[in-house]
């Protein structure tokens, strides 16, 4: 994978995210299990990925991105499956409708 694909992953992970907290709170939290534990691993991941997506701006060499991938690769996942569960997709295909994930 590429600094551009890694960013590009990375991205909508963000975008993802942000769509979710926004959601969250639109709706006031009640329709959710546990929304405050959702918001709060939500928070924490977001805050990651914005980290990570910055340190890749550096610039690195082809050795330190596959080093920097390999490190952080289940952690991307893990919060692409959480964003899944969540129905994030379905939040991004349909921004009018609200998520019906883990509820």
């Amino acid at each position: 994978m590429t600094i551009a694909q890694f960013k590009a992953r990375l991205d909508n992970i963000i975008q993802d995210a942000r769509r979710v907290l926004d959601d969250i709170y639109a709706r006031q939290w009640g329709c959710y299990k546990h929304p405050e534990k959702i918001v709060e691993r939500l928070d924490a991941q977001l805050k990651r990925c914005i980290v990570m997506r910055s340190l890749l701006e550096l610039g690195m060499s082809d050795s330190e991105l596959r080093q920097f991938q390999q490190n952080e690769i289940d952690f991307v996942r893990g919060v692409e499956l959480f964003l899944e569960q969540l129905g994030a997709q379905q939040l991004r295909e349909t921004p009018s409708l609200k998520l019906t994930g883990l509820l």
